[in-house]
């Protein structure tokens, strides 16, 4: 399977790079391809950092930001992973590509309503991406797939049980793939548990921890 997501998660929105066309779109037969170059969740993925890098420049949210938004959560709506796959999707895969769904609306939810990590709409849907993650987390040619997840979910986890259950997440990921591509990630969430412990509302906004 192919893994260029998670570079580009570490390449570019874990360190707040500048986005770009990386990487060019490839045709794949995978059970996940809309995971990959030129599929539909990829192209979401970096349609929503580049709202995100942007939206930073501004002290809230602008028209423009909650125009694109809205189309992000339109496209999501509409999106058949089905209509993808001849034949369709495994139940292992459909469940992360579900993931994937819901950690890219929370992001796009949170850039719009950056002080509402505590509201329903939050909190619902990091508990979906925690439920998902505890299904398929023993799937070995998945497992690497839910570092993305974690780390949105996470973001939004303000309770002791919700951050235990991350934490559990984190370590197997951790366990099972070495600490290269999951260490920073987990580090950064632990940092706005901090923050919001602190009493920092937007604590899960990475782009601007200055701490």
């Amino acid at each position: 399977m192919d893994a260029t997501i998670i570079d580009f998660f570490t390449t570019y929105i874990l360190t707040r790079r500048e986005p770009s066309s990386y990487p060019p779109p490839v045709l794949t037969a995978s059970e996940v391809s809309a995971l990959e170059p030129g599929g539909k969740l990829f192209g979401l993925f970096q349609r929503v950092y580049a709202l995100h890098y942007h939206s930073r420049r501004n002290t809230s949210p602008t028209a423009t930001t909650i125009t694109q938004a809205v189309q992000v959560w339109h496209d999501l709506d509409i999106w058949d992973p089905d209509g993808d796959q001849e034949g369709g999707i495994p139940p292992e895969p459909q469940i992360l590509l579900q993931l994937y769904k819901h950690a890219i609306f929370l992001w796009t939810y949170l850039i719009v309503h950056p002080d509402d990590i505590y509201g329903r709409k939050a909190q619902n849907t990091m508990r979906d991406i925690l439920s998902g993650i505890e299904e398929v987390r023993e799937v070995p040619e998945l497992g690497i797939f839910l570092v993305i997840p974690l780390f949105f979910g996470g973001r939004a986890a303000v309770l002791a049980e919700h951050r235990e259950a991350v934490q559990r997440g984190f370590e197997h990921l951790m366990e099972v793939f070495g600490e290269d591509e999951i260490k920073d990630p987990y580090d950064s969430v632990q940092r706005s548990w901090r923050l919001y412990d602190s009493g920092m509302q937007s604590s899960w906004d990475w782009m601007r921890d200055d701490e």
